[in-house]
């Protein structure tokens, strides 16, 4: 796990222990003078009941050295793959199929490779950057942005894309990575991407980093049915914190949501029509349209408060001080479990702030300097909260299924009246 680490300064007291550059890189080896300090008892809220979710499978087996023996192979932190269903693993995202343990991905330490900053910066970043335009003056579009080669279903989406003969009220784009690291990550500025109303989160070859980024931004996340979550998204609820989008009929269902959340103020001119398909730009007029979904309000202000709930989940509930007890949490929990005391192999070479950050260059470093720590925390962790119980869980799980099933009916309404007027 220390692969995942932020570099840090090692603090006791008032004193503070700076990276010892030159002797890690003479040596190879860490220093030993980086000192635990806990000073008093934390009242941070608690993280999500899901870690005992995860390792609900090992409560009562506990988890043996074969366990994780027959599972270390499978076990890539940074490039994620698929796993059998029996195998313990840790990754980044977890699904029904298999037991995978969620874990934290490297982006909340910054991604060098596409210019993506450290989380901590980041979300001061899209917090100034949805100050920038009040929703309702944001584009009445739904857009992505996003690299569709590598998954089918992204693929299509690009399809959903507004052009001469369809409109589903969708901007989509391809992100070209290597031009974009040519000309200096113009275009691709996460915090200067929330001027829609509408913003589409679509898994990848797995889950993609992404929706967090999306989740932040004040605009409605329409959220194309995904097969993973992650550590926290287990915490969102549908028509609350995200408006769902149906997987087998993506185009139809981004129009209505779209359409739903504009209702009350949705109408162009033919002539504008036809200039802004070019652009994926509209203008509203101020004719009053269809109401869709009257039952919970069916109103642009309704939409604005669903964006609003995500943002702020993502700004209060996963700063990275939630994320860091998070991941202590996890793997204190998951150490209780093992049934054998781990011996560190011999051939095993030790990682630390030293090792990963003196010898990175250019942005990688940067990254690495921006999201350190002064020190350990001041303050305990959070407390762990008990487990859900099956009762509590099960009332979770239908009220999100439930919700769904509500959307699924507005939108197939809503078509079949459509259907009867054409």
């Amino acid at each position: 796990m220390a692969i995942l680490m932020a570099p840090h300064f090692c603090q006791r007291g008032a004193a503070s222990f700076y990276f010892h550059c030159i002797i890690s890189i003479l040596t190879r080896t860490c220093p030993s003078n980086c000192p635990g300090h806990l000073k008093e008892d934390s009242d941070r809220p608690s993280p999500p009941s899901w870690i005992h979710e995860d390792l609900h499978p090992w409560a009562h087996t506990g988890i043996t050295r074969d366990m994780v023996e027959s599972a270390k192979w499978t076990t890539n932190l940074r490039n994620y793959s698929v796993h059998r269903a029996h195998r313990r693993c840790f990754g980044y995202c977890g699904d029904d199929d298999t037991l995978d343990i969620v874990f934290l991905d490297w982006s909340f330490w910054g991604w060098a490779e596409i210019n993506i900053k450290p989380w901590k910066s980041l979300l001061k970043d899209l917090k100034e950057g949805n100050k920038r335009m009040r929703w309702m003056d944001r584009e009445p579009y739904a857009y992505w942005k996003g690299n569709p080669t590598v998954a089918l279903i992204r693929q299509q989406l690009i399809k959903c894309n507004v052009s001469d003969n369809q409109d589903w009220n969708a901007c989509v784009y391809a992100q070209d990575w290597i031009r974009e690291s040519q000309e200096g990550y113009k275009q691709s500025d996460l915090a200067s991407q929330c001027i829609h109303r509408y913003k589409i989160y679509i898994e990848g070859s797995a889950w993609s980093v992404s929706e967090k980024y999306i989740l932040a931004c004040d605009s409605v996340s329409l959220l194309v049915k995904p097969h993973y979550y992650d550590f926290f998204t287990r915490g969102l609820m549908p028509v609350h914190h995200y408006w769902p989008i149906r997987n087998d009929d993506k185009c139809k269902s981004i129009k209505f949501a779209v359409d739903w959340g504009n209702s009350h103020k949705q109408k162009w001119t033919a002539v504008k029509r036809a200039e802004e398909r070019k652009t994926c730009k509209r203008q509203e007029s101020d004719r009053r349209g269809h109401r869709f979904g009257a039952g919970l309000g069916g109103s642009d202000a309704f939409a604005q408060g669903i964006g609003k709930a995500a943002s702020d989940f993502i700004q209060e509930e996963l700063k990275m001080e939630y994320v860091y007890d998070y991941m202590f949490h996890l793997l204190n929990e998951y150490a209780k479990l093992l049934t054998f005391k781990p011996i560190r192999p011999r051939k095993a070479i030790e990682l630390c702030a030293e090792t990963m950050a003196c010898q990175a260059e250019g942005l990688q470093k940067k990254f690495f300097m921006e999201s350190l720590e002064n020190g350990p925390s001041y303050t305990s962790p959070c407390t762990m909260p008990n487990p859900y119980d099956p009762p509590s869980l099960h009332a979770i799980l239908k009220r999100k299924e439930n919700s769904i099933k509500q959307v699924e009916l507005w939108e197939k309404n809503f078509w079949d009246n459509q259907n009867k007027q054409t």
